[in-house]
């Protein structure tokens, strides 16, 4: 018998060597304020869909996929998963229930649709991520004579 089952979402690194299919709906969306999650993404909280492990099927570059083991700040082993050529933060495996994968939302090919479902580790949250609610907003990239909310930086 064939299966012609459809994923649900997909999705790629950002050179497009490693892409997956979701093969049903996420289970939960969590945005994840931990200083290791921040920490890894650059700054912001981590994205992540929680998905049942058999639901995730790698459909290119699964010999791409670097991993990197660190113990959370909760103590348990956490494995990311990442592209090795371009680094994009791809999966992570928990110790704590290997039967789950976090998927990073920002490697979804549509991520229309999705709602955070719960925020995590919001005591880590840094003290300058309340002010994104204030901040200067654009459409795409800021023109080339902006010069921020503190343009007197720029003077003399």
């Amino acid at each position: 018998m064939i299966n012609d089952a459809r994923p649900v979402r997909t999705g790629r690194c950002l050179c497009g060597e490693v892409r997956f299919d979701l093969m049903a709906s996420h289970k939960l969306f969590v945005s994840c304020q931990c200083r290791d999650c921040r920490h890894v993404s650059g700054g912001a909280p981590a994205a992540i869909l929680v998905v049942d492990r058999r639901d995730l099927r790698l459909t290119a570059g699964e010999e791409q996929l670097g991993s990197f083991g660190v113990r959370a700040e909760s103590g348990r082993l956490v494995e990311r998963q990442f592209c090795a050529t371009c680094g994009t933060q791809m999966f992570e495996i928990l110790e704590m229930d290997p039967e789950i994968r976090l998927v990073k939302a920002g490697t979804l090919s549509d991520q229309d649709g999705l709602e955070v479902d719960v925020t995590v580790w919001q005591q880590s949250e840094p003290s300058w991520w309340a002010s994104l609610a204030t901040s200067d907003v654009f459409e795409r990239h800021f023109s080339d004579d902006y010069h921020g909310r503190n343009p007197s930086k720029d003077a003399g």
